[in-house]
């Protein structure tokens, strides 16, 4: 459940950055979606023993504040794209 809900978040920013205004809103949500992917992916990886343990976190499921504030930063930016841009909105 919680890895579809994962696929559910990448898929909605994947749409928001394919309607952006500017290259940069485009470049900024498809970083964003790559950089979730790796760390749910090799978490995962971790998790079920294929991959070996590293520090990196699973997405808002982190005990540290400063890798959170960073991704609710990352969504809140993504968000006020959507927002501002000029094109149809989902």
């Amino acid at each position: 459940m919680l890895l579809g809900l994962c696929l559910a978040m990448l898929i909605r920013i994947t749409d928001n950055a394919k309607l952006a205004a500017t290259n940069f809103e485009t470049f900024f949500g498809l970083g964003v979606v790559v950089w979730f992917a790796v760390h749910i992916a090799v978490n995962a990886g971790m998790n079920m023993g294929i991959l070996p343990v590293t520090g990196i976190t699973f997405p808002f499921m982190s005990y540290g504040g400063s890798h959170l504030v960073t991704e609710w930063l990352a969504l809140g930016i993504i968000s006020s794209m959507t927002r501002h841009s000029q094109g149809p909105r989902l």
